[in-house]
């Protein structure tokens, strides 16, 4: 495991113990703004793309570069949140029965 990699996860693992109180806490103001139907579709891809965005940033921040990232990278940071998406999904779960 590479470097980048190991800061990716740990990265990933400290935002994803902070998914349930963000969610707790957002979900409602969500709804408001955003008057969406689906809840849990809703906020999966909303926690998605927050995720997907920490990461594309901490990875530019790591390598120090202003442009894009390679093709290489995304798939890696794809393959970080597939791995997690059972726990993502839980995540959401308890938050809507709370």
């Amino acid at each position: 495991m590479n470097e980048r990699f190991k800061i990716l996860k740990l990265v990933l693992d400290l935002r994803i113990k902070e998914l349930p109180n963000l969610l707790f806490v957002t979900k409602n103001g969500m709804k408001k703004v955003w008057k969406y139907q689906e809840d849990h579709a809703f906020l999966y891809g909303w926690c998605i793309g927050r995720l997907e965005n920490i990461l594309y940033n901490e990875l530019k921040d790591f390598d120090r570069i202003t442009t894009t990232l390679e093709d290489k990278d995304w798939h890696m940071i794809k393959d970080l949140l597939e791995l997690r998406q059972q726990e993502i999904t839980k995540i959401i779960d308890d938050v809507l029965t709370q």
